[in-house]
């Protein structure tokens, strides 16, 4: 199949190359148009002007049907991309009678542009309006047509009648303030659970509209009973979690922790935590070995090994920025998000990389502990560090146990020059943390390091292992 898209691709590029053999530069924007990978954050009229020119290859292709088999290319193409386009643009294309209209400074018609690319315009901003009145069902009165119905059916794959139906369930479960009533939506858990399909998005979609916090908690831990009561659930929410994390690696939201920690949830067999209220994945979970799910962990940790890893890496680089922004108020071009939240965020991240394994996760944990582990890094120098020492060094302590858990003999030295920088860390709390909590840290130190010992004569016992048949 990789090959088949590779192929399609060159032909494409030999299309539109023969489409402008005098202009090699509008041959480049071309192709462009089809393939970048920045639809995220495209302006409108970029956008226009993409579409005009992914509209004049769907044209030639028309019109030659030896190039017919490229269509798919184009179109499948155009349509991935424009998943990514944000909603407040694709709010000022609109399509009526067939045209497309832009709605921005200067208002006008596009002319002209392929039938193909209408249609799909057309069905990307009625995701919007049903987005729109979604995102407001918590917050206001809204009512759905039969159109959306049928959509919001086609979407989530169920018919128009029970789409109206859990709709109205799902409002029934917040208050005329848009506060979550969680005993309501306990009741209900039963028939959403019968959609087990595509409910979990649909969940998933409410949740990132949820603002206050206790609601928000308490939304989350029903969805981890729902969860217990679906019957293959598992593949399907992780597969929709971290497609949602993986979406924009340049940014960071307040749902990617929820994200993170519902996959958390999710790579486990049981979950002790289940009917408890939380916020964050226990750090005991780093003890666990057994009641992993091993079928899954390794499928994800492949896939973020090969296909993934540069997005992962590129969201892991991009939090790491931003807790030194905001350790450092004013260092950014953003407003800065609160450093205990992103802390939390990449605490959940390291615990998933550690409880999945592979060579992303072991490469990752080693960097934190670089980071972590050095008492003369950024991380501890920047001017609200000293603020906040208390909470970085227990996520010093959380690296540590990370190490123990996916490192190797190699680790054995990294640990002993943290062991050797006590003193340093010591002035670093300057009275802020007790010396207790240096010395848990360096027995953590020294346990892991038996651990990491241990594991290396057994896996150099096992590499001579002598038998006799």
């Amino acid at each position: 199949m990789k090959n088949n898209r590779k192929e399609a691709k060159a032909n494409l590029e030999k299309l539109v190359g023969e489409m402008y053999k005098t202009s090699p530069g509008n041959a480049k924007k071309t192709i462009h148009s089809v393939y970048a990978k920045d639809y995220k954050k495209v302006s409108l009229p970029e956008l226009e002007d993409r579409l005009r020119l992914a509209g004049k290859i769907l044209d030639v292709i028309d019109r030659n049907p030896k190039f017919k088999h490229l269509e798919l290319e184009v179109m499948d193409n155009m349509e991935a991309r424009f998943e990514n386009v944000r909603d407040e643009i694709l709010e000022r294309v609109i399509v009526e009678d067939g045209a497309v209209r832009i709605i921005g400074d200067f208002p006008h018609e596009m002319e002209e542009l392929n039938y193909r690319l209408v249609k799909m315009i057309e069905v990307f901003r009625r995701r919007v309006v049903i987005r729109g009145k979604m995102n407001d069902l918590i917050r206001k009165d809204i009512d759905f047509t039969e159109e959306d119905y049928r959509y919001i059916g086609r979407e989530y794959d169920v018919p128009a009648d029970d789409a109206r139906e859990l709709v109205a369930m799902f409002k029934s479960c917040f208050d005329r303030e848009g506060r979550f009533l969680r005993n309501v939506f306990e009741k209900h858990i039963p028939v959403f659970a019968w959609y087990e399909k595509r409910i979990f998005e649909l969940m998933w979609h409410f949740l990132k509209e949820i603002f206050r916090r206790n609601d928000r908690i308490a939304f989350l831990n029903s969805i981890q009973l729902l969860i217990d009561q679906m019957r293959e659930p598992k593949k399907n929410a992780i597969k929709i979690l971290l497609t949602d994390f993986l979406s924009d690696p340049y940014s960071v939201s307040f749902s990617d922790r929820n994200a993170v920690m519902l996959a958390n949830l999710l790579v486990r067999k049981y979950n002790k935590e289940l009917n408890m209220d939380i916020e964050v994945t226990p750090e005991e979970v780093l003890l666990v070995r057994e009641g992993i799910d091993r079928r899954i962990t390794e499928a994800i940790s492949e896939a973020i090994d090969t296909v993934y890893k540069e997005r992962f890496v590129k969201k892991l680089s991009t939090i790491s920025r931003r807790i030194l922004e905001s350790l450092n108020p004013g260092s950014g071009d953003t407003s800065p998000m609160p450093i205990k939240y992103l802390l939390s965020l990449e605490r959940e991240i390291l615990i998933f990389l550690c409880l999945i394994q592979g060579e992303t996760a072991l490469s990752v944990i080693r960097s934190a502990l670089n980071t972590y582990g050095n008492p003369r890094t950024k991380i501890y120098h920047s001017k609200l560090s000293p603020d906040h020492i208390l909470l970085l060094f227990q996520h010093l302590k959380v690296v540590i146990r990370g190490v123990g858990r996916l490192g190797d003999g190699e680790d054995l030295a990294r640990l002993t020059n943290i062991s050797n920088e006590e003193a340093v860390f010591k002035r670093l709390a300057r009275g802020k943390v007790s010396d207790d909590k240096i010395r848990q840290i360096m027995k953590w130190i020294d346990n892991t390091r038996e651990d990491l010992i241990q594991k290396d004569m057994k896996d150099t016992r096992e590499m001579v292992a002598f038998t006799v048949v």
